[in-house]
């Protein structure tokens, strides 16, 4: 049994000219010495259920085969776990062109290559994010139990406010302290002749945010992953090991 397991996206599946590239694909992979079982994911094969079964239990390496939305997918499936994640980017991704993987079946090369890193993640109850959680106003947040911070209902109306909490900020050119979050207060502001733009009021760092209150609204991870409090956001140090390429943002190393 090889120790890696390929997901291809299911978004790939149903595209022009799959088979074709999966052919290139397996043959890649052959030939750099990392073939192995390439599962098709679909609403009736997902990645939990593929993992749980018995002919996987030895996998040290999975690896997805799609874009950054898989790579948020696959999170939960690695973190803070004796797995290896790598991603081979078949679309754009501004994601995972920040941690080196290139666009195109070129990026089996990373894989073979294989610059491991370790990654600090954020985790929201027993889910992990990679980038930031989008709080709605409606919400209120506990920091480190230390003070509760809410925004006013009247002026998040007229400002259109929420919260973020923030593991990785790419435009941030110090990183925040390791093992410890930011909560942002953030305002949409409108420009003319421009789309619209964030900006931020005021920022807070913490290790542990506790989210409360009732409201139709969801808390969402990733732009993907969704929930209803009570809710816990803290850090996940170093709980992603992941396959980098060279031209890799520097925070990774």
């Amino acid at each position: 049994m090889s120790s890696h397991l390929y997901f291809i996206d299911s978004g790939i599946t149903r595209a022009p000219k799959t088979e074709e590239k999966l052919v290139e694909l397996e043959k890649s992979i052959v030939e750099l010495g990392i073939a192995g079982s390439i599962i098709r994911l679909s609403p009736l094969k997902t990645i939990q259920d593929t993992l749980s079964s018995r002919n996987f239990q030895n996998i040290q390496t999975i690896v997805g085969v799609g874009g950054d939305e898989l790579f948020f997918n696959l999170l939960d499936c690695v973190c803070d776990k004796p797995l290896v994640l790598g991603m081979i980017a078949v679309m754009p991704s501004p994601i995972l062109k920040y941690l080196g993987v290139p666009e195109g079946l070129d990026g089996s090369k990373i894989i073979a290559h294989r610059i491991t890193k370790s990654i600090d993640c954020g985790r929201i109850n027993q889910k992990y994010f990679f980038s930031s959680v989008i709080i709605p106003s409606a919400y209120e947040a506990n920091l480190d139990g230390r003070f509760n911070l809410s925004i006013d209902a009247s002026e998040a109306a007229a400002n259109d406010m929420f919260m973020r909490a923030v593991n990785i900020d790419f435009n941030e050119p110090v990183p925040h302290q390791a093992e410890r979050l930011k909560l942002e207060v953030v305002k949409k502001t409108k420009k003319m002749f421009r789309n619209d733009a964030s900006e931020t009021q005021s920022s807070f760092v913490f290790s542990k945010l506790k989210i409360s209150g009732s409201s139709e609204e969801p808390v969402t991870a990733d732009g993907q992953k969704t929930f209803k409090p009570p809710l816990e956001i803290a850090a996940a140090p170093k709980s992603l090991k992941m396959i980098v390429g060279k031209n890799r943002h520097p925070m990774f190393g």
